[in-house]
């Protein structure tokens, strides 16, 4: 048996503002520390091109329960990479939250041999900004 979400009134799926940015952080380099083995408590400090360019989340009562985030993946080419706070929302909201996240990344960054080459430049840029 799944479970399922059960108010769908209390979700939203947005855009990502600058306002958020910190809990999306949060919640990356709280999955990636229970993910590793390491033994420090804090073993990511800081953020690398694997964080991605965050575009789109999914809140829960205004809190961020998920995001997805264009990245470069091994084969150099763009993919949309989720990270949610709960496997159930993944469940119901991943669909969906590639979609919004592919649509933003989309009118941002046009068709062309200089799109992975302009994300890339993107997320370092970022990257640099919230590790200072």
């Amino acid at each position: 048996m799944s479970m399922k979400v059960n108010n769908f009134e209390d979700f939203k799926l947005e855009n990502l503002y600058l306002s958020e940015l910190r809990s999306v952080v949060s919640l990356y380099k709280q999955l990636v520390n229970q993910n590793s083995s390491s033994e420090h408590v804090n073993s990511v400090e800081e953020l690398t091109i694997d964080f991605g360019l965050p575009l789109a989340v999914l809140l829960e009562a205004k809190q961020v329960v998920g995001y997805a985030a264009a990245i470069v993946n091994p084969y150099h080419q763009v993919e949309i990479n989720c990270i949610f706070f709960d496997e159930i929302h993944r469940h119901e909201f991943q669909d969906a939250l590639i979609a919004k996240a592919k649509n933003n990344f989309n009118q941002a960054f046009e068709d062309g041999e200089q799109q992975l080459l302009r994300l890339t430049s993107a997320i370092e840029r970022l990257i640099y900004w919230l590790n200072l």
